[in-house]
């Protein structure tokens, strides 16, 4: 049984699957794992674990049930570095940076090779201290949650 709003969701997420086999490929040479729709929002994260984890995100700027569909949305793509420091595990800081904003999805599908060693660049100059020189600082839920439980 679909939901409700299924196919107004697949609608707006089906255009990433013309970009998922060059995504697939990227992570099994880079490392990164490939998650489609997370949260059930119409999107592609690459994402390398460890500590720091990286995370490339490719989303609609506009949320799908609140915007008309068309062809050729705005998208974003950004990277990400998160990083708990071992002193200070109920820290987690987060330096991101904008590698394409607001432009068409034909665009994205255009400059992902470049988009895609761009952030594998600006990566390599995240170390841990960059991230907590530059980066903001949130709290660690997830970390917080495994100690009440513990």
């Amino acid at each position: 049984m679909n939901r409700p709003d299924q196919e107004q969701f697949d609608l707006f997420s089906r255009h990433f699957e013309e970009i998922d086999s060059e995504l697939r490929a990227f992570g099994e040479e880079s490392g990164f794992l490939l998650e489609i729709n997370p949260n059930r929002y119409p999107c592609r994260i690459l994402r390398q674990t460890g500590n720091p984890e990286f995370v490339i995100d490719f989303y609609q700027d506009d949320h799908w049930r609140q915007v008309e569909y068309r062809t050729d949305l705005p998208h974003t793509i950004a990277a990400a570095a998160f990083f708990t420091p071992p002193s200070d595990e109920l820290s987690l800081w987060k330096l991101n940076e904008v590698l394409l904003e607001h432009v068409p999805f034909s665009a994205i599908r255009e400059r992902l090779p470049v988009c895609l060693a761009r952030a594998v660049g600006v990566f390599a100059t995240w170390s841990p201290e960059i991230i907590l020189a530059r980066g903001q600082r949130l709290r660690n839920f997830k970390t917080e949650c495994q100690q009440s439980f513990s």
